[in-house]
């Protein structure tokens, strides 16, 4: 059997394009973002012109909670671990609380849902802390000569 056949050997060609294609992912999503924050440059000249400030106001906040979601995954992509996860679903719904029409339970609701996460993020952060501070008292000290 071909050597570059063996199954070890697909599944590293397979990672590796994967990692591969999370990187061009991370760059395009890096290049939307961009032209999102180029786009939304004329919306503040929109605000300041508009008899409709409200409105222009919840493009913009749109806009800009669209840019700050792209980095959000942008970092996801990039580092995938629990705390970007969280800190785009807080995002997410923070986003979908202040930009939609929503009803106040739909809002009590949303606000529920941040504190989850957050209080989700701050157990996962405290809990990896305990584990690198075990890891570190589990680790021989080195002997002086």
């Amino acid at each position: 059997m071909n050597p570059k056949l063996q199954p070890k050997n697909i599944l590293k060609t397979i990672h590796k394009g994967a990692g591969i294609l999370e990187i061009i992912s991370a760059i395009l999503v890096f290049a939307a973002v961009v032209i999102a924050v180029i786009f939304l440059l004329p919306e503040y000249v929109t605000l300041f012109q508009s008899n409709h400030v409200l409105d222009a106001y919840q493009d913009i906040l749109g806009g800009i909670f669209s840019v700050v979601i792209g980095i959000e995954f942008l970092k996801m992509l990039c580092r995938p671990n629990s705390d970007n996860v969280l800190e785009a679903v807080i995002f997410l719904v923070a986003r979908h609380m202040i930009i939609a029409d929503t009803s106040p339970l739909e809002d009590l609701l949303s606000t529920i849902s941040i504190v989850l996460l957050v209080v989700t993020r701050t157990y996962l952060k405290k809990q990896r802390k305990q584990k690198s501070a075990g890891r570190e008292l589990d680790v021989p000290e080195e002997e002086s000569l």
